[in-house]
């Protein structure tokens, strides 16, 4: 169905943002202020929340359509 097409999309989005949130976290050097660190733990954490509630509305739909 297309919200399904629409929710893959999204999720595709969400998962590399995810990704490059991972991947700047991972990059900081050695010694980084605990501002930093916060930060860019917060900005991961935000990005694999959102990608998993996608997930979550994503499978929901497929269940949907798999049950009519």
């Amino acid at each position: 169905s297309a919200e399904i097409r629409r929710l893959e999309r999204l999720l595709a989005h969400a998962q590399r943002a995810s990704l490059r949130a991972c991947d700047a976290r991972g990059a900081l050097p050695p010694g980084s202020s605990r501002a930093r660190v916060t930060t860019a733990n917060a900005r991961w954490a935000r990005a694999a929340e959102h990608r998993d509630r996608i997930l979550e509305l994503l499978e929901a739909s497929r269940a949907a359509v798999a049950r009519t």
